[in-house]
């Protein structure tokens, strides 16, 4: 298998790499609003704790905010 190099260092190639900033509906730093609603729509929010020290985006725990 071929391999790829970016920032984060070597990769396949057949993973699929892209730019976060470009699939993000918002990068905002500072904004962390309330606790939504119960049976109310939030806002999911990935904080940098959602990343592994490997680089990794781990989605198992993400929070969700009333913004």
């Amino acid at each position: 298998m071929s391999e790829v190099f970016s920032k984060l260092g070597k990769i396949q190639a057949d993973f699929n790499i892209f730019r976060l900033r470009d699939v993000l509906t918002l990068s905002d730093s500072g904004v962390w609003g309330d606790e939504p609603e119960p049976n109310s729509d939030g806002t999911k929010v990935i904080r940098s704790t959602n990343f592994t020290n490997t680089g990794e985006l781990d989605l198992s725990d993400v929070a969700v905010r009333k913004i």
